[in-house]
Order: C-alpha cells, then sequence, then structure tokens
C-alpha cells in the first residue's frame, strides 16, 4: 500500500473521529447511549474474533434470562462481560500505565490452544508502552504504536488486550480520566459513571474489522495494517451516520415530555434512559424514588411513546431498552454454532489465522539470545508497517510546512 494512501486513510479517519467526539462532548447524554452502543457492539465482536460466537443481546440479557446458555454461548458472554468492564471504564493510560495494561491483560481472551500465559504488567513493558503512546500525532497514531508495542513485546498472547489497548490509549489521549472499577456493570443496566471519568474513546477495532466481511486483526503486518485503516475508515462512517438516529430519539423524547403535567416523572425517567439505555423496573424504582407500580406505569408510558422495547418478552423479571439499541440488543446467538468461518479472510497471509499464537515470538532455545524465523518475520513485518507510517506523517509534515503562515 502506498505512503499517500495510508496517509489519505489516516486523515479521514482522524477527521472523521473528531467530528465525532465533538459532537459527542456537545451532547455528553447522547454521547453515553452512544458508547454504551458501540461498547456492547466491540467486546462482542472482538470475543467473535477468538472464534467465540456471541452477540449483543447474549450479553445484555445475561442477568435477565430464566434458561441456560450453551457452553459455548456463556463463556463468550463472560468473556465479553469482562471486556465490558475495561471499555465502560478505561482508566487513565498516562497516569497509571501498569494498572491499565494489567487490566486490559487480565481481561483479554487467551487464544485457544495456547501454550503460554498471559504475561503481567510488569514495569518494563508499562515504560514501553507509555513511551509508544505519548506525545503521538494524534489518538490512531497513538493507539496503533501502544497496540504494536504490546504485541512485539508480549508476542501476541493476547490480541483481544491489544484491541484493549488501543481503545485504552484512544481514550486517554482524548483526554480521558481515571473513571471507577466495574465489579460488574450488566446488573446496573450498562450504566455509565456521571463523572470525568466516562469513556473518551471513539474507535473501535474489532467492528471495523468484521462488520463488512471479516479482517484479521494483524497491525504489524503489511497487509493487515491497511485493512485495519480501511475498517477503520467505514467504521468512523458508520459512527458519524447514527448521530441522526440518536438526536431524533432524543428530540422525540423530548417531545413526549413537552405534553406531560408537572407532577409527571416522565422527565426524570429520561434522564435516566441517558445514562442506563438498559432498564429494570426497579432500577428505575430505586433511581426515581417511586413505587414498583409507579415505576412500571412509567415504563409502559415510555413505551408507548416509543422510547423504550421490552428486551424480554414476559410478565416478570423484565427489561427494557432504548428504542436505538433495541435492534443489536435483542439479536441472540442460535444456540449452539460452529466454528467461525475464516474462509475469505482479507489480509490474512499464508499460514495466518485470525490471531497469532503466542508462540510466534518464543525464542529459540537451540541459541541464546537468537530469534526464531517466525518471530524475525513478525518484527520485520511491524517494522515495515511502522516506516509506511513513519513516510505517511512525513508527507503531511511536507504538506503542512508548504502552506505555513511565514
Amino acid at each position: 500500500m502506498r505512503s499517500d494512501q495510508i496517509l489519505e486513510d489516516i486523515l479521514a479517519i482522524e477527521a472523521g473521529a473528531a467530528r465525532i467526539e465533538g459532537a459527542l462532548l456537545a451532547d455528553p447524554d447522547l454521547g453515553r447511549v452512544w458508547r454504551v452502543q458501540a461498547a456492547l457492539t466491540e467486546v462482542c465482536r472482538s470475543v467473535g474474533m477468538e472464534d467465540i460466537a456471541v452477540r449483543e443481546g447474549d450479553l445484555a440479557t445475561r442477568p435477565l434470562r430464566v434458561s441456560i446458555d450453551d457452553g459455548e454461548t456463556a463463556r463468550g458472554v463472560w468473556l465479553a462481560g469482562e471486556m465490558l468492564r475495561v471499555m465502560l471504564s478505561p482508566g487513565n493510560l498516562f497516569d497509571d500505565p501498569e494498572r491499565v495494561l494489567s487490566r486490559c491483560l487480565r481481561n483479554g481472551v487467551r487464544p485457544e490452544g495456547s501454550e503460554y500465559p498471559i504475561p503481567n504488567a510488569d514495569p518494563e513493558l508499562a515504560a514501553k508502552v507509555l513511551a509508544a503512546v505519548r506525545n503521538a500525532p494524534g489518538p490512531l497514531i497513538g493507539a496503533l504504536r501502544g497496540a504494536l508495542t504490546m504485541r512485539t513485546l508480549t508476542f501476541s498472547a493476547s490480541p483481544s488486550a491489544e484491541r484493549l489497548l488501543f481503545i485504552c490509549a484512544d481514550h486517554a489521549i482524548r483526554g480521558g480520566r481515571t473513571g471507577r472499577d466495574l465489579t460488574d456493570p450488566l446488573p446496573e443496566g450498562l450504566g455509565l459513571s456521571a463523572g470525568p471519568g466516562e469513556p473518551r474513546w471513539v474507535l473501535l477495532p474489532s467492528t471495523g474489522l468484521s462488520t463488512n466481511g471479516f479482517r484479521a486483526w494483524s497491525p504489524g503486518s503489511v497487509t493487515g495494517l491497511p485493512s485495519l485503516l480501511e475498517g477503520l475508515r467505514q467504521e468512523v462512517g458508520r459512527g458519524l451516520g447514527a448521530m441522526p438516529t440518536l438526536r431524533r430519539w432524543r428530540d422525540q423524547a423530548v417531545a413526549a415530555c413537552a405534553g406531560r403535567h408537572g407532577k409527571s416523572r416522565l422527565r426524570d425517567l429520561v434522564r435516566l434512559l441517558m445514562s442506563r439505555p438498559i432498564v429494570t423496573g426497579q432500577i428505575v424504582a430505586d433511581d426515581l424514588g417511586v413505587t414498583p407500580r409507579a415505576a412500571l406505569n412509567l415504563i409502559n408510558e415510555a413505551v408507548g411513546t416509543g422510547l423504550l422495547e421490552e428486551l424480554t418478552r414476559r410478565r416478570s423479571y423484565r427489561a427494557w431498552v432504548v428504542a436505538p439499541m433495541a435492534a443489536r440488543a435483542l439479536s441472540r446467538s442460535a444456540g449452539t454454532r460452529g466454528r467461525l468461518s475464516t474462509r475469505g479472510m482479507e489480509g490474512v497471509s499464508e499460514g495466518q489465522g485470525a490471531t497469532q499464537s503466542p508462540d510466534m515470538g518464543k525464542l529459540d532455545e537451540t541459541e541464546e539470545g537468537a530469534r526464531s524465523p517466525k518471530l524475525e518475520r513478525d518484527l520485520s513485518g511491524e517494522a515495515a508497517a511502522l516506516e509506511q507510517l513513519d513516510a505517511a506523517m512525513a508527507t503531511a509534515d511536507r504538506i503542512l510546512e508548504r502552506y505555513r503562515t511565514r
């Protein structure tokens, strides 16, 4: 891929992501709904890239289901829930890199068949990742540098942890701070904090790689980097396209409240939905300080105006979701599924699967200090990808220098 094409993709992604970031900062309420919806999809796609089938509806309704999931779905839901903790509260990579790295590695998925455990987030790893991310020219470049550094130093022990770090770096570079630790965000209705620790990330690597077909997560290869940039560029466009739908829903909520009498609590319910897009009757009753019967009446009123849709479709132990998220939240796995097909994967070189085995980076024990041929190929691919990024940024510097005000 030519350096000018890489530069074009990077600029397009950064420009689109900046537009999303600005829109979400200008309207924090919609920002919470947008990010909860995005986080729900991203963690399911990331687990899916590890060949474990799980859908958004499996995760969103986990605490409310009365029937037992099959083993594969239950495993995928648990893994996605662990990753969701990190996405909804990414932490601050600049202030406490060891803690952020530890959470990414601990909550990432260990590839099936791996002979090696997930490494610890030691001070040396944290220092090198922080050095790679700090002073990056933009969130995308910083996130790529951090993920590539972790990938190299951990021998790709957990690709999903690398994608989590990508998101945490994006959050930190955009000014995100340390938030609360979520023990389990699902019973809370996927609620977000209302303070400065709210997520600030915009870029979604797993969603971008898996929406239109399947692309492998291989940011250090000559083919993997263009695939990632193409997927991110498309996903940024989809993220911008979701804004009008969310605004229409918010305007509909405001209009529904306008015609109510002064004692109506529908306004309070709408305020709650902006931070908790998935609610139960108990959540509404506790937050608004009303009786369970009054909470159910309010929910039915919101359903009647098109603000909420029911998730559980039964008479007891029920939950509702805001209308813009309903299509994804109702999507469920159809029982036990086979392995995901890797036919037609883009950007995968011969002999390389959707994830790389940790032994790709195993040192040859027969010769002290020598690298195995697989590791040499992996490092050379990352070096080539970084060279392309550097060339693209150098082209941008030359363009800016030409038009600099003298």
